[in-house]
């Protein structure tokens, strides 16, 4: 079976192209060895994610990305299930603060979710320092595996 992703754009202010996501995603799920993976990707704005993380993580702020992980949880806490789990992604907050850390739009929004990705297959960068130093090398080598491979003349957007 191959990886199934199910993309939902919710927010109309920034161009978004799902195919370049979908293989972006798909080529992070191979290199974690997850090529029979199901996940959900939902992009919002601002607002929308501001409410899910006072919601789910008592924080009243907006966030870039949010992880819903099913793995462990409920029925799927017996087996490895196909299912991953769902990232949330305000394409407004991608886009405010990809200059803060040097990177083109696209640049950013590919960091997003592969900190997402990780973070359904278990990564936890605010359990230890150990595990932050383990996930921050992770997102650094699928990074540069999956972007900087590319032409950078494509157009992401």
């Amino acid at each position: 079976m191959p990886v199934q992703i199910l993309i939902q754009n919710r927010q109309r202010k920034y161009p978004l192209n799902e195919k370049k996501v979908r293989r972006w995603v798909s080529g992070i799920l191979k290199m974690q060895k997850e090529e029979a993976a199901e996940m959900g990707l939902v992009f919002v704005n601002n607002r929308t994610i501001r409410s899910y993380n006072r919601d789910y993580r008592g924080k009243d702020v907006p966030t870039d990305v949010l992880s819903f992980p099913m793995r462990g949880v409920g029925v799927a806490e017996n087996f490895l299930s196909p299912l991953l789990g769902d990232i949330m992604i305000s394409l407004e907050k991608c886009y405010e603060d990809a200059p803060l850390f040097y990177h083109k739009n696209s640049e950013h929004l590919l960091f997003l979710l592969i900190h997402g990705i990780l973070h359904l297959l278990g990564y936890d960068h605010e359990g230890s320092r150990n595990e932050a130093a383990r996930m921050k090398r992770q997102e650094k080598n699928i990074l540069q595996a999956v972007y900087y491979r590319e032409s950078r003349s494509i157009r992401f957007f």
